[in-house]
């Protein structure tokens, strides 16, 4: 079992470490928070009003957050890229942009961005405490908020601060009930894949999960979608009619006409052609709309709830210089990444669900094809109650020579100062019994290769495997199964892939 410990005493810490260490301690008051709210049967509806109430504790209100424009995005799949591939066509159009995004690789300050830059360690510390020390203060009246929401608080305050011209959010988990779901008036709106995950939080059928991320369509607002499951589709179109949303589909990256010939994406991999028409229309509906309102007036003839009918599809329009450069410049570190590192190629994906390991799968099977004579290496690990033994069956006909099973954590003790510390159990994580779950993975594995040679092993910690990693030939490594995962990987043999 992984245990916190304090590497300095406190008087020994520097500022960003202190800053961390009081962070990682509402990762224990999310967990007391749903408690309560469990034990006294309470909606879950009312964090959000919690949320308004610590909005004000820190000086801020519903107009100041109207007032950034925010674009919202939700999703199973791939709205982290989308969210990067709007700021990057944004920022060339020379705004001043604001990225919320989760989770982080390898230092929390990722999450909150200013011109696609993660957070100074000094702009980190100064904005939080200046939302820290104003919730402390009322916490006799309400419960600090969990770890996710005080980082939407900051970001709001970060942003405003900053004086950005557009705020891009990323929800957290689901929609409906997400941290994020404060903004009452978003620019616009957009919902990435539907898939399988976090059933514990948001229901295990697709129709329950896209009601969860339909939550945050806002009447007249316009939101746009990319292909969906059909029965995934039809939850979205019936929550956007019933709450007067236009919604609109965003059709393939192939079907626009380009100012020059279509320019390469910024992240590889098949699937983000998908992120990037999701993103096309949303940057071109917030500059559209950036001196006045996006609001459309929502015409029930027009959307319809009707299966057999199509949705509307978002206008077509030519790409422009600007929009190819912001697609092409985009970096989103941990998916479909390639570094190379002495004499070991590492591919890195973030892959935690059936169709996005389906997608690593895809692209790592084209990656292979540049390194032939390299020994393959597998390096997994999965969370939160996802099934390996799927992950997995998509993986092992890649004839791996060698195969490493180890927890996500760097270390065999967890650091209290440490961004990557992870003190909760819940339907996010599951860190006890890490290692029991590593060597049940090692198991289903050396079952689903047994008529192909493989070499396996499992590493009480990640930074065991890496050293291992060092004694190999030449090899090339692909990490996958968890972003916590390759975001430690990373900070173990590249961290400034990550951090600029």
């Amino acid at each position: 079992m992984f245990q916190p410990i304090h590497n300095k005493s406190k008087e020994k810490l520097t500022s960003y470490e202190e800053a961390i260490f009081s962070l990682n301690g509402l990762q224990g008051n999310s967990a007391k928070a749903a408690r309560v709210r469990q034990e006294v049967k309470r909606d879950r509806k009312r964090a959000q009003e919690e949320l308004k109430s610590q909005l004000s504790f820190i000086g801020l209100n519903q107009d100041d957050i109207s007032n950034l424009k925010v674009i919202h995005v939700a999703g199973t799949k791939g709205k982290g890229s989308t969210c990067a591939f709007t700021e990057a066509i944004l920022r060339v159009h020379g705004l001043k942009t604001g990225l919320f995004s989760s989770p982080h690789l390898i230092e929390v300050r990722e999450r909150i961005r200013i011109n696609g830059d993660p957070l100074s360690k000094d702009q980190f510390v100064r904005y939080f405490w200046d939302v820290y020390n104003k919730l402390k203060i009322k916490e006799d009246i309400l419960l600090m908020p969990g770890y996710f929401a005080f980082l939407s608080l900051m970001a709001y305050h970060t942003f405003i601060q900053e004086q950005v011209d557009v705020a891009i959010i990323e929800v957290g988990i689901g929609g409906e009930y997400d941290s994020t779901n404060i903004i009452e008036k978003p620019a616009v709106i957009g919902i990435s894949s539907l898939g399988i995950d976090h059933t514990g939080y948001l229901g295990k059928t697709i129709e329950e999960i896209a009601w969860h991320k339909a939550g945050i369509f806002k009447p007249n607002i316009p939101s746009f979608s990319v292909p969906q499951p059909k029965e995934g589709m039809q939850i979205l179109r019936e929550r956007a009619y019933a709450i007067k949303a236009p919604l609109f589909l965003a059709l393939p990256l192939e079907l626009y006409e380009w100012e020059d010939t279509i320019g390469p994406l910024g992240i590889e991999g098949a699937v983000q052609k998908c992120n990037a028409s999701l993103a096309i229309q949303l940057a071109c509906t917030w500059l559209n709309g950036k001196e006045d309102t996006n609001e459309v007036e929502f015409n029930s003839s027009k959307f319809s709830t009707n299966e057999d009918l199509p949705l509307p599809s978002a206008p077509l329009f030519t790409i422009s210089r600007k929009f190819a450069e912001g697609l092409a410049n985009c970096r989103w570190p941990g998916r479909c990444q390639t570094v190379i590192c002495k004499q070991t190629v590492y591919c890195l994906d973030g892959a935690h669900t059936k169709d996005s390991i389906l997608n690593c799968a895809e692209w790592f099977g084209v990656t292979a094809q540049r390194y032939p004579n390299l020994t393959k290496v597998l390096v997994f690990n999965c969370v939160g109650g996802r099934h390996a033994d799927i992950l997995l069956s998509h993986l092992c006909t890649y004839n791996f020579n060698i195969a490493l099973f180890s927890p996500n954590s760097i270390d065999t003790v967890q650091i209290a100062t440490s961004d990557q510390a992870k003190f909760k159990a819940d339907y996010e994580t599951a860190d006890d019994g890490q290692l029991d779950i590593c060597i049940s993975n090692l198991n289903l594995w050396n079952h689903m290769t047994n008529d192909v040679p493989c070499e396996s092993r499992s590493f009480p910690c990640l930074r065991a495997a890496c050293d291992y990693l060092t004694t190999l030939p030449p090899s090339l490594v692909l990490v996958t199964g968890s972003l916590k995962l390759v975001g430690a990987v990373l900070s173990l043999v590249a961290p400034e892939s990550v951090l600029l």
